[in-house]
């Protein structure tokens, strides 16, 4: 397996449970992809995901981390196991293509979630705007709480149809969260914006 994030440790335990012998591969320094790396430790507690993947490595699966594939190794690898698979995910976000994006006080919402998990304090005092309305755009504004002191949402689309789980809408509410619909693609003031 290429890449121990969800997809790759998804497979490597159903392959196992097959009676597959399986070895993983990840790039970053601990398993676990956008679970480790993504998702804020109040929806995924660290020792929760943890405890998951030695169940994994319990049933004999070997997660070798820090370990990055290159095109080389890749090809060396189609001829040392009798399969493959490629499950490096999308840990990255999308460009909105709205002038002032590139400014370095504009960030993405999936970088920005990551920088907080490998434990640096970001730099969002003040107003902080996040633009979204998806779980990623949520989490980035459930971590700005604790640092910023106005905080807005603009929510790309009717409220209504973001693709958020319910109980994460009423949570942020109670959390004086300003949110705003809008459908607008408006270039970006050269302050910190955490787009996601």
């Amino acid at each position: 397996m290429i890449g121990a994030g969800p997809a790759g440790l998804s497979a490597a335990w159903f392959l196992s449970m097959l009676g597959y012998a399986c070895h993983v591969f990840e790039a970053s320094a601990e398993a676990g992809g956008v679970l480790r790396w993504g998702i804020p430790l109040y929806r995924l507690p660290l020792n929760a995901l943890r405890h998951d993947i030695q169940q994994i490595e319990a049933r004999g699966v070997t997660i070798y981390t820090g370990k990055p594939v290159s095109p080389d190794a890749l090809e060396k690898m189609k001829k040392d196991y009798d399969a493959v698979f490629i499950g490096c995910g999308h840990g990255r976000g999308m460009s909105m293509k709205v002038p002032g994006e590139d400014l370095k006080e504009v960030s993405e919402g999936l970088d920005f979630l990551r920088k907080l998990r490998e434990g640096e304090t970001p730099p969002c005092r003040g107003v902080s705007a996040i633009i979204g309305g998806g779980n990623t755009a949520i989490d980035v504004a459930a971590a700005s709480c604790v640092w910023a002191e106005k905080r807005c949402c603009s929510i790309g689309g009717a409220v209504r149809i973001c693709p958020l789980w319910n109980w994460k809408w009423k949570w942020h509410w109670k959390k004086a969260w300003n949110f705003r619909n809008s459908l607008l693609r408006l270039p970006l003031p050269g302050k910190r914006i955490r787009s996601s």
